[in-house]
This record gives structure tokens, sequence and C-alpha cells, in this order.
């Protein structure tokens, strides 16, 4: 089987709780399971700061587009993630970012926390807007498999989505 692991967080420069979990769930993923393909994506316009993955059943697929080209085109549909990334039986996004997948593409999906749901008045409008165009709803509905980092997360989506436990 091949799966995508959407490493598109890493490009922020910085490490916080988000990068830990994309670095440490990648590593281990890769460690751990040696029957699949994986394709590692990066979108980062300068040079990737990857750790270095070297594993027998992994690659990495770098695109330098600039993410304000990249985002619109996938959250309009212009284009899908697998144009891109390339196609797989799975994308894992280790943190939610805008994407469009093919229909067979199926989808694990981790969501961190809902405060940009449930307290919108502590981000300025620039943050307010991107949270707004993720989706959040839309997307949970299109995973496969939600991973919740915690079981007030969980209980947020379920409430507030109104998504099966």
């Amino acid at each position: 089987m091949k799966i995508t692991i959407d490493l598109r967080s890493l490009s922020s420069g910085t490490i916080s709780g988000v990068e830990n979990y994309c670095l440490n769930l990648t590593e281990n993923l890769l460690r751990l399971d040696k029957l699949n393909e994986y394709v590692l994506f990066y979108n980062s316009f300068g040079n990737a700061m990857l750790p270095d993955f070297h594993y027998v059943n992994s690659r990495i697929k770098q695109t330098r587009i600039p993410s304000k080209i990249l985002n619109p085109a996938l959250k309009f549909g212009f284009k899908k993630l697998e144009d891109y990334a390339g196609k797989s039986d799975w994308m894992i996004m280790p943190n939610l970012n805008q994407f469009n997948l093919s229909p067979d593409t199926r989808l694990a999906l981790t969501i961190h926390d809902l405060s940009p749901v449930v307290f919108p008045e502590f981000y300025d409008i620039k943050r307010r807007i991107w949270h707004k165009l993720l989706d959040y709803k839309n997307s949970l509905l299109r995973a496969d498999v939600i991973f919740a980092v915690s079981e007030h997360t969980r209980n947020d989506i379920v409430r507030i989505f109104n998504i099966a436990p």
C-alpha cells in the first residue's frame, strides 16, 4: 500500500507541539512499518529543513509552490493534493491543512484542538480567516479516520460538529 504523509506543517521553521507530533509520528511509522511505501510530502519555496528520514520504504516529494498559490488551488478545487504528492491509497494529515483529495484516497486526519473554532476572538483576523477556510466540519466529514489528541478535543469534535464518536 502507498501512504503519503503531509509534512507541510514542518515548513513554519519553528518546532512546537504540532511539529513534534508530525516528526515523531513519521519517524515511528517509518521505523515500525516495513510493508508499506511512504511518500513524505513537503512544500516549501525555500530549502527543505526535514530531518534525515533514511528508510528504504520512503521518499521525500517536495514542491516549491508558494503557499499563497498552493492553498487556494487546493481549497477551491483547481488541483488535488495528489497532483503534487502523487497518487496514494492513504493520506495522513498530522495537522489540518488545505487539501483536496480524490474520492478513492482515504484520509487519516489528526485534530490537535478546536480553539480557533471555540475561541476565535483570541486569534487575529488573518488566523481567523485561515481557520474559517480550513472548513473543519467538511474536513472531518471527509476523513476516514480522525485522531483527536485528547479526550477534550474528541468531545469538542462530537459536540460541535455532530461527528459520531
